[in-house]
């Protein structure tokens, strides 16, 4: 029976986590049994929480500063998500050649797929017409250029024996025949002294030999007083006119005969770069107008992939940037 007292009270003094196995009936029973035993416990537990406090509090205001540091600001960031789009693989370089001219087709080189060097002809235009057109130049440049010779004969000519001057010696040759024409026989030379006395009765005296003499060079120009070796200088300028407008028409056609061989370049379409042709639009008969489009050639060692890309990726996108791609082949 003592044994069993010991042990109540043992159980009473004992630390709260024992007090949870007790059942309501014994825990009134113990309390209505020794009610100063427990006081002390209960005395020591709430010094034991005073002293814990200060330590909470401490913790309490860590954990709401570390819960303050971690706020962080949400923003976009790039991810490694793949995305399905659709494209095209094409060729790096890739031209159309199209007619510039209007035209038949009398040439079309090899077949869809066959390769060509730069400078090979690979559609050619019919150029009958335009043959003609040249042959026509070329004769006109032929008329012209003798044009010129003449031109450059009339003024060696001129520079070497002025017109000025030959009519200078004329007309002095002809004024001393007259001269010794008058002096043979009796009636010119009584009627020639008979003018020479001067006016008689109103009439006018005849002009004098040398008075002649000096208007011997207007010859050409009766009513100036110019000399013949002015003549001479615009005779001269003239000629050298000529010749210059002979060798504006030769420039003239040569750029015209130029400018016909322009257009028989254009009756070919020649390759750019090496390739292949890779659609023909033209077959050989076939009648074409200026800007018609006649085969597609392109460079096929290098391609190209071309991707329709949404509006809203492409904000992710840069110039410059390198972006994987796989082919579902």
């Amino acid at each position: 029976m003592r044994t069993s007292k010991i042990l109540k009270l043992l159980l009473i003094t004992s630390p709260i986590y024992l007090c949870q196995s007790v059942t309501a009936a014994d825990a009134g029973y113990y309390q209505n049994f020794s009610v100063n035993s427990i006081e002390p416990t209960a005395i020591r537990r709430n010094q034991n929480y005073d002293s814990l406090q200060p330590t909470l509090s401490y913790y309490n205001s860590q954990q709401q500063k570390n819960q303050q540091s971690q706020i962080v600001t949400v923003s976009n960031i790039k991810t490694g998500a793949h995305v399905v789009l659709g494209g095209t693989v094409v060729a790096n370089k890739i031209v159309i050649l199209r007619a510039q001219i209007s035209g038949r087709v009398d040439y079309v080189a090899g077949n869809e797929g066959d390769w060509f060097n730069p400078g090979q002809v690979l559609v050619a235009l019919n150029h009958d017409n335009i043959l003609a057109k040249r042959d026509q130049a070329i004769a006109n440049l032929y008329r012209t250029e003798a044009s010129l010779g003449n031109a450059k004969v009339k003024y060696t000519k001129e520079y070497w024996a002025p017109q000025a001057y030959r009519d200078y010696n004329n007309q002095q040759k002809q004024l001393n025949t007259n001269s010794a024409m008058s002096s043979i026989g009796y009636f010119p030379s009584m009627f020639e002294k008979f003018f020479s006395m001067g006016p008689m009765g109103g009439m006018p005296s005849m002009p004098t030999l040398q008075n002649t003499n000096n208007s011997a060079s207007n010859i050409l120009y009766p009513n100036t007083n110019l000399n013949p070796w002015v003549n001479r200088d615009m005779d001269l300028y003239n000629q050298k006119n000529h010749v210059n407008m002979a060798k504006s028409q030769i420039m003239e056609m040569q750029s015209r005969i130029n400018e016909i061989d322009t257009h028989l370049r254009d009756a070919r379409s020649i390759s750019p770069f090496q390739g292949v042709i890779i659609e023909k639009l033209v077959e050989i008969g076939d009648t074409v107008q200026r800007g018609q489009a006649l085969v597609k050639f392109s460079d096929t060692r290098a391609l190209q992939l071309q991707v329709e890309v949404p509006a809203r990726l492409v904000s992710a996108l840069s110039t410059g940037a390198i972006v994987p791609a796989k082919l579902d082949v």
